[in-house]
């Protein structure tokens, strides 16, 4: 029997979904640079396993977004939420990352200072290609979500009516497929706004299908059409096209969904651990790569171990980094509610 739709009931498929794409960023990264390292063989695998990784995350974003909010839309309510989402967490990391780096090393001394205005804003990976800044964390990834955040309430009025929904889709996807031939150097399309924001409509268009009463067919005939598209986006050999990988990622998370009821039986303790989990994965996003390049493949040099004995260690220390970043900027976010006049 298909579960009951509600507009703010827990999903555990979503929370699922989203530890499965944090897992394929840090095997991705953690690839990378062992390989760089002369520490292990490079292979195209994961490259594409964190292309699908990536899509899930906006398709996720888009969903959750969509899922979370009936009725009258607030739009003051919604930034401040946003903010509240993504900035403590954020802004501590950079600052401790600021004050090793440039204020007890005198690192990139001759960056304008005006230029951290990207940084507090998050926008610092994402303008990078423009020219350099004071990066620190969340890549490019970070500034181009909350761009397309900036654009959600937008994007959310033209799914008002059946006719607007399907144009602004043709609309989007025919952006989407035709930006990566037209995107101007140096920025690269796929870590771009407009390069993104048709699969953060995609998952808004899927948490439709989450509501649906009838949305295990629904589903399954997404996960039909999404292995289909992708093993035929597929070159052989060549490149791992974004079009493939928005496949594979609709894949797994209409597989996801159908397996929801499933996960509504588990323990309670797996239940719990796994929301844990998704929780963390915002704040694992921001240390794992600086945590990577500066800790685990410098001490995976020094003892000389196999590569794949890291992998484990490497992840569960992320988690824990994640999860004491998430304790230390509770200050910051309830300084930042009160401003916002969001305290809860």
């Amino acid at each position: 029997m298909d579960r009951q739709p509600a507009q703010n009931r827990y999903l555990p498929e979503l929370d699922l979904v989203r530890t499965a794409a944090t897992a394929l960023i840090l095997v991705y990264h953690f690839a990378a640079e062992f390989a760089a390292a002369g520490l292990l063989p490079g292979a195209a695998w994961p490259a594409f396993g964190a292309e699908v990784g990536i899509e899930l995350f906006f398709l996720l974003s888009g969903a959750s977004l969509c899922w979370g909010r009936g009725g009258r839309f607030d739009a003051r309510r919604y930034y401040a939420g946003r903010a509240l989402a993504i900035y403590p967490c954020f802004w501590v990391g950079f600052a401790a990352l600021f004050l090793y780096g440039e204020v007890l090393h005198g690192n990139n001394a001759g960056i304008p200072k005006w230029k951290l205005v990207f940084s507090v804003l998050g926008l610092d990976g994402y303008l990078l290609p423009l020219g350099a800044n004071f990066y620190k964390i969340g890549e490019w990834f970070l500034g181009c979500l909350l761009l397309i955040y900036l654009l959600f309430p937008l994007l959310r009025r033209l799914q008002n009516g059946r006719r607007r929904c399907l144009a602004a889709t043709a609309a989007l996807g025919a952006v989407w497929l035709a930006w990566p031939l037209c995107c101007p150097p140096p920025w690269d399309a796929a870590h771009t706004v407009l390069g993104r924001v048709f699969v953060f409509w995609c998952g808004m268009l899927a948490a439709r299908v989450l509501r649906a009463p009838r949305r295990l067919g629904l589903l399954a005939a997404l996960a039909g059409g999404g292995a289909v598209l992708a093993l035929a986006a597929l070159p052989w050999p060549g490149r791992w096209p974004q079009p493939a990988a928005l496949c594979a990622a609709l894949l797994v998370l209409a597989l996801a969904g159908l397996g929801g009821p499933a996960l509504d039986r588990w323990p309670r303790a797996a239940g719990a651990a796994l929301r844990w989990c998704a929780r963390q994965s915002y704040a694992v996003f921001l240390v794992h790569h600086v945590f990577l390049t500066l800790v685990a493949v410098p001490l995976a040099r020094r003892l000389a171990l196999p590569a794949a004995v890291w992998f484990l260690p490497y992840a569960a220390a992320c988690l824990a980094l994640g999860a004491v970043l998430v304790i230390v900027a509770k200050p910051v976010r309830f300084v930042l509610a009160k401003a916002l006049g969001a305290a809860r």
